[in-house]
């Protein structure tokens, strides 16, 4: 879009001039004739460069609808089944995988956006969103680096569980180091529990500005509340 929006720019620039020409040098035929013929070239080439950064725009604004629209989701998921992780205790690497899971789900979808690309005359309150929606972006990132650190440490565990049983010792509780890497561990997933509620807070309220800028005939509010509602329906499953 900044290739469209440099076009317009000097459109707008060559326009202005062989309009000068066309004013003020009638008196010199060949001037005229060529500041007529590039009038009428920049004035197409205007509209033509105008119609593209408009589809662009728009073809963007769609992107961020679907696709923040199923990071929501999935960010959403990550937050009920960590916590329903933390309620159980389980830490096994099959209950915490489809965390990675959808942490890599959201990374490949944040893959698919290029907002650094925009660029804008007057949509100031829309860049600034992008912004915003841009800056988010490297918080899902990290989230996903903690998620799938977590599920290695979750892995390690599970083989000093396998190997403490294999030296005959049952009891957890009578392996001090075991015992503790335990409680560090669910102390870390707490955190990442409490890493992801913010989050989720923080595109809550990034989505209702878009919306509300770009004046969808839905409201985020509504589409947000169907999307927790059929998490929470599924979270026995999860």
């Amino acid at each position: 879009m900044k290739l469209q929006k440099n076009i317009i720019i000097w459109s707008i620039i060559l326009m202005l001039l062989s309009i000068s020409g066309i004013i003020f040098l009638d008196f010199q035929m060949k001037v005229y004739d060529v500041s007529n013929g590039i009038f009428t070239g920049v004035i197409l080439t205007l509209a033509t460069t105008i119609i593209l950064y408009n589809y662009e725009k728009n073809k963007l604004i769609n992107k961020i609808y679907s696709n923040f629209s199923e990071i929501y989701y999935a960010l959403y998921t990550i937050y009920i089944k960590l916590g329903k992780f933390l309620e159980e205790k389980d830490l096994s690497d099959a209950k915490f995988s489809l965390n990675y899971k959808l942490a890599m789900q959201i990374s490949d979808t944040m893959a698919n956006l290029r907002n650094d690309e925009f660029t804008s005359f007057w949509d100031c309150k829309l860049r600034n969103q992008i912004k915003k929606l841009n800056n988010f972006s490297s918080k899902l990132y990290n989230l996903k680096n903690i998620i799938e650190a977590r599920n290695i440490d979750i892995l390690q565990f599970e083989i000093a569980v396998k190997e403490n049983i294999l030296n005959n010792q049952h009891n957890m509780n009578n392996n001090q180091d075991l015992f503790k890497f335990r409680e560090n561990l669910l102390i870390a997933i707490g955190r990442l529990h409490e890493y992801s509620c913010s989050l989720k807070i923080e595109l809550d309220e990034i989505m209702t500005e878009f919306y509300n800028i770009c004046n969808f005939s839905n409201k985020w509010n509504d589409k947000k509340q169907y999307f927790e509602k059929e998490v929470e329906a599924r979270k026995n499953d999860l």
